[in-house]
């Protein structure tokens, strides 16, 4: 167990850190963290490629905010994988559906069911003009679900060469590859709904390499990456 987050640790928190969240840790407490940004991600993400155990407990040291250090030791010499355990809250909070609520991939063509076009937010005339832009290229709709059966986000895919290429060059260098995933899925998302895919991206940080990457090197018939995977 670790010292009770109170309400007035909390809102002393927060007059530093306003983004702070609370994570109930089963066995443990609640905890608050920092969640991640596009450049905390990014680091996290770089750094696993190397050690995963080493890149989750720098997160910790990084985003905790409540209990404190010597605390947090002893909670970890009980539960060793309790950093991995904060890593995943913080990539389900950046955007990376928890347990139980899969992405969904269709093909986007011409015999795409009504149902997942509607669920996008897409019409069949919307999908004519998507694919006339880069014909000959294969088209997916992604849709990301959100809590209680809502969409958190929906985007087409339409990813080039180049999109593929530089996803497998960072992936081969290990170094760069959360920046690589983010602009080749820049270069990739040929449609998303209700916003750009930049702000889309800085909202949900996790999406380009945990849920785009993966699915622009299946559609350019790269086989799989070698990286650190969450826990789920």
């Amino acid at each position: 167990m670790i010292r009770e987050l109170t309400d007035e640790t909390l809102s002393n928190i927060r007059a530093t850190w306003p983004s702070a969240v609370v994570l109930e840790l089963s066995g443990v407490g609640d905890a608050a963290v920092r969640p991640f940004d596009r450049a905390s991600f990014n680091r996290w993400l770089d750094e696993s490629l190397r050690t995963k155990t080493t890149a989750d407990e720098n997160v910790s040291v990084r985003h905790l905010l409540h209990p404190s250090p010597s605390e947090w030791a002893t909670v970890r010499r009980r539960r060793p994988l309790i950093d991995g355990e904060i890593v995943d809250a913080l990539c389900e909070l950046g955007g990376l559906p928890s347990e139980g609520r899969s992405v969904s991939v269709d093909p986007l063509d011409d015999s795409t069911p009504p149902g997942v076009l509607e669920r996008a937010g897409l019409t069949p005339e919307n999908v004519a003009e998507l694919r006339a832009h880069r014909p000959g290229v294969d088209h997916v709709v992604v849709v990301v679900p959100g809590e209680d059966g809502s969409v958190a986000a929906a985007f087409a895919l339409a990813p080039r060469a180049q999109d593929v290429n530089t996803i497998r060059a960072a992936a081969e260098r290990k170094s760069g590859y959360a920046e690589a995933c983010h602009s080749a899925s820049l270069g990739a998302v040929v449609w998303c709904r209700g916003e750009e895919s930049a702000a889309l991206f800085e909202r949900m940080v996790c999406l380009p390499a945990l849920v785009i990457a993966p699915e622009i090197l299946k559609l350019g018939g790269a086989g799989s990456i070698r990286r650190a995977k969450s826990r789920r």
